[in-house]
């Protein structure tokens, strides 16, 4: 009598059901539905998303030095030049100020305003003499009043051509 094997045949494994088309789309769509609800309620922006989603110009303005940053730092006594073109709908008059903040506490703080009135695409040349904190370092900044635009610059506390300070001094 011939020999049976007794030994199971290895089970092939059993293959569970491709999951339906809804059961793939339900959490896609729940997650989309969060994250478009979380921007909406944290965001409290309904401007800037209805800017980001639409094709519609935003208008803003554009500020720019017109000198070296190095030019504008090494003066005891420096010219801010700098330009400012309009990219807004209608002519406005802006309103800024040129300020030197002093990075030292105790130090006064420069500032002057002014106002320019400016066309859509148009360009103007301004400049303006600041008065330098006598030591350390500050910031020139430029900011325009009710607009988000500023320029800011960082000079450092040695000017070119001045006398380092002394060890000890300052203490």
């Amino acid at each position: 009598m011939p020999r049976e094997s007794h030994a199971l045949a290895p089970e092939e494994p059993t293959r569970r059901p491709a999951p339906r088309w809804w059961q793939r789309a339900l959490p896609v769509t729940g997650l989309a539905l969060l994250l478009t609800s979380l921007v909406v309620v944290l965001g409290q922006s309904d401007e800037q998303i209805r800017l980001s989603t639409t094709r519609q110009e935003q208008p803003f303005v554009e500020l720019a030095l017109t000198r070296s940053p190095l030019q504008l730092c090494a003066a005891r006594r420096p010219l801010l030049r700098f330009s400012v073109v309009s990219q807004l709908a209608a002519a406005e008059t802006l309103r800024f100020t040129v300020a030197a903040d002093p990075a030292l506490a105790g130090q006064k703080r420069f500032a002057r305003r002014a106002a320019v009135e400016i066309a859509p695409g148009a360009t103007r040349s301004l400049r303006t003499r600041l008065v330098a904190p006598a030591r350390g370092a500050y910031d020139v900044a430029v900011r325009i009043q009710d607009r988000p635009e500023a320029l800011r610059v960082h000079c450092a506390a040695t000017r070119p051509g001045a006398k380092p300070a002394k060890k000890g001094a300052g203490r």
